[in-house]
């Protein structure tokens, strides 16, 4: 088990994206819709930092993701009582699987498994010179990085 992310809820996700870029340097990854939420990865060194968006939450929380080989693995250990307070599995369009874990209302642990896809499922032809390390999980969500986006440093 690995640190994969860590996960921040935002009010202004725009003023935090500013933030995080120009304080440490974040590299822009990708973003994504989830239900109501807009999602924001970006690259820190070692590990990524998810900010979070929700235009109708009021309490703001956080959560430490760890990349594990295998889900099922983990929910097999999981405790009967802490059973209930999970979340998922989800799964999303990159090939990842998580669960959440609500420790209380303001943290959640998330446990994260990335199954890698096929180049041949991606639709929407990939520029050889997108192809490296800070575009990796734009790839595994089955599109090329927008290089347009402002938020973009690939």
């Amino acid at each position: 088990m690995k640190l994969h992310h860590i996960g921040i809820d935002v009010v202004d996700l725009n003023k935090s994206t500013e933030y995080v870029q120009s304080t440490y340097q974040a590299r822009f990854l990708f973003e994504i819709t989830f239900g109501e939420e807009t999602i924001r990865f970006f690259q820190l060194n070692e590990f990524m930092l998810e900010l979070i968006y929700h235009p109708a939450k009021e309490q703001l929380s956080c959560h430490v993701a760890w990349q594990v080989d295998s889900i099922d693995r983990i929910l097999n250990h999981i405790s009967s009582e802490d059973e209930k307070k999970i979340e998922g599995p989800y799964q999303f369009e990159n090939g990842w699987t998580s669960i959440f874990l609500e420790v209380d209302e303001e943290l959640y642990v998330e446990w994260l498994e990335e199954t890698p896809l096929l180049i041949d499922t991606i639709e929407t032809p990939i520029p050889s010179v997108m192809v490296d390390s800070c575009c990796r999980y734009s790839l595994s969500a089955g599109r090329a990085l927008d290089t347009t986006s402002p938020y973009s440093s690939c």
